[in-house]
């Protein structure tokens, strides 16, 4: 899930080209998530699965506001948002939301074919637009969004991996992290040139810190998870995909952002689906089915081709 912040002025990095860091912040987002997914679910040769997912989630806020606070240090700056904390605290719960699907997704369907329903983003994010702003959308890109949903449908129903049940389970809270996702982008368009970026970064995952403790609490006292307290080495390995998702990732969209617009920033979020399925593929043995492969390809491609229409200049 990335942030739509405006520019930001990096401190103690060499000027590099804006493609460097749209390049490596998919790369990062697409390391985190198959990482996490070899730990919760096994694939991996050291597996914390028996803590719970809110639990490792818990944890991969706090690795990722370490990071961001070693940031803010190493600008020095200070965290400054003036009146915007409630706003920002807003955006966090939504992401709050979107997180705890993102990591439960993760436990019951492939992170393959969740990246590429979580790439479906950019068209919730035309769809709510157009239900909550009114804004007009032109008719190629409403059909556009119907080839997507069409190609995420392929994914789920042709896939030869865990059960069915599982699997729209899965596809369930992967839909949920989309659909929150775009609320929250929508949500930081109104607030995002009035604060500093990496100090408003820092209060919206505090606050999505807060909503998945919450969470933690309440599913482990009622009994909806189970799972046992983690120990040093789990919580490390959990802070460390946390920083590296969430922290590291951000950071790199945001050092992009410095140097290219945000429309074209976008569009390289097209390669979180192409490199968590190849890294799924390499790392965990993760494998596509050919309908499947079709299925992520027209999502890919309508996603794209919205992208680029969104933002041709009106006529």
């Amino acid at each position: 899930m990335m942030l739509n912040y405006g520019l930001c002025k990096p401190v103690g990095l060499h000027l590099m080209p804006p493609t460097v860091f749209l390049v490596l912040s998919p790369l990062c987002l697409s390391i985190g998530s198959v990482l996490a997914k070899g730990l919760i679910a096994g694939g991996l040769p050291f597996s914390i699965a028996e803590i719970g997912p809110l639990a490792f989630l818990t944890f991969q806020l706090i690795g990722s506001l370490i990071f961001l606070g070693s940031v803010i240090a190493a600008r020095s700056q200070r965290v400054t948002i003036g009146t915007a904390w409630p706003l920002l605290t807003i955006a966090g719960a939504i992401l709050g939301l979107g997180s705890i699907g993102t990591v439960m997704a993760l436990v019951f369907m492939p992170v393959g074919e969740a990246s590429v329903i979580w790439a479906m983003q950019p068209l919730a994010m035309i769809v709510l637009a157009w239900l909550l702003l009114k804004e007009a959308t032109p008719l190629p890109t409403i059909l556009l969004c119907i080839v997507g949903i069409g190609g995420v449908v392929l994914i789920v129903t042709s896939g030869v991996q865990g059960t069915a049940e599982n699997r729209l389970l899965g596809s369930i809270f992967a839909g949920g992290t989309a659909l929150s996702a775009a609320a929250y982008t929508v949500w930081m368009r109104q607030i995002s040139r009035s604060v500093d970026p990496f100090s408003a970064l820092i209060v919206v995952q505090a606050s999505t810190l807060v909503v998945a403790s919450c969470a933690w609490a309440v599913a482990a006292n009622t009994g909806l998870v189970t799972g046992t307290s983690p120990g040093w080495w789990d919580a490390l390995a959990a802070m460390t995909t946390g920083a590296i998702y969430y922290g590291l990732a951000y950071s790199l969209f945001l050092l992009g952002l410095h140097q290219i617009e945000a429309g074209k920033a976008g569009m390289f979020l097209n390669l979180v689906p192409v490199f968590t399925i190849l890294l799924a593929l390499l790392v965990l043995g993760e494998r596509l089915s050919y309908v499947q492969w079709v299925g992520s390809a027209v999502v890919v491609v309508a996603v794209s081709l919205a992208g680029w229409m969104n933002r041709q200049p009106a006529r």
